[in-house]
């Protein structure tokens, strides 16, 4: 069985935000481009590193997936407070061994 494969495409600083967009293709070839916004104001507050913001976005985009089949959820999303805690309680302890 072959699965939806998900691309990183890019990003684009805007004034308030940075935009992430990931592409996912079916096994049929067609695709779809998804957005997700998270502010300037997460990374200058430290709420979230500019190297996990892409990873962040492919784990609301996984979620946002599967809570919408069959169908696709929306093309433009806001990364939230709710998504940076439930990417760092997930994180929990990776680092615990590693030195900054």
């Amino acid at each position: 069985m072959q699965l939806a494969q998900v691309s990183y495409v890019g990003f684009k600083n805007l004034a308030t935000s940075r935009e992430y967009t990931l592409r996912v293709t079916q096994v049929d070839g067609t695709s779809n481009d998804f957005v997700f916004a998270v502010s300037n104001d997460a990374f200058l507050t430290r709420h979230v590193r500019y190297q996990d913001a892409a990873e962040i976005c492919f784990l609301k985009l996984q979620r946002a997936v599967i809570a919408s089949e069959p169908g696709l959820p929306a093309a433009r999303q806001s990364v939230t407070e709710q998504d940076f805690e439930a990417y760092r309680l997930a994180h929990l302890g990776r680092t615990a061994g590693r030195r900054l």
